[in-house]
C-alpha cells in the first residue's frame, strides 16, 4: 500500500469528482462508505454515514459541484452487503494510523480523505496511488512512523 497527500497543487481542497476520475471514474466496482461528511454547499448528512455505489457517488458528484471540507471516502469491493460493512468501526478524518499504511475499514481497499479543506490523502495499492499522483504531482509519499 502506498499513502500519498497533496497540499500545494489544487486552489481548494478537495473536488471528489477530480479524484475519482482520475484513479478509475467509471471503471472503478466499489461501494463507497462515506462519513464526517461537510462540503461547501452545506449538504450536511444526518446520519453518521452513506453508502452509494460508483455509480450513485459519480452521478452524485457530476450534478452539483461541491467542494468537501471532510469526509473519509472508503471503497469497499461490491461483493459485501451493507450489513457486513456496518459491523466495523466507521472511519473518521482524525482516525489515521500512522504506524501502518492501510484503509481504517478492514474491507476497504481504497481510502480518500478530505481533510478540512487543507489537503486530500489516498492510500491505495500501488497502481491506483500512482493514478493519484499524476493528477497531483506535488503529492508526497507518507512512509510509516
Amino acid at each position: 500500500m502506498k499513502r500519498y497527500i497533496s497540499k500545494t497543487d489544487e486552489y481548494y481542497y478537495t473536488d471528489m469528482l477530480k479524484v475519482i476520475k482520475a484513479i478509475g471514474g467509471k471503471n472503478l466496482d466499489y461501494n463507497w462508505l462515506i462519513t464526517e461528511i461537510e462540503t461547501s454547499t452545506g449538504d450536511y448528512f444526518e446520519d453518521d454515514y452513506i453508502i452509494l455505489t460508483n455509480e450513485e457517488l459519480l452521478d452524485k458528484l457530476e450534478s452539483k459541484k461541491i467542494q468537501w471540507i471532510w469526509g473519509t471516502f472508503s471503497a469497499i469491493p461490491k461483493k459485501y452487503k451493507q450489513e457486513e460493512i456496518l459491523k466495523y468501526n466507521l472511519p473518521g478524518v482524525e482516525n489515521i494510523d500512522k504506524k501502518e499504511i492501510k484503509p481504517q475499514h478492514p474491507l476497504a481497499e481504497i481510502e480518500i480523505i478530505a481533510y478540512d479543506s487543507t489537503f486530500v490523502q489516498i492510500i491505495a495499492k500501488e497502481e491506483i496511488a500512482k493514478r493519484f499522483k499524476k493528477i497531483y504531482p506535488g503529492a508526497k509519499e507518507l512512509l510509516k512512523k
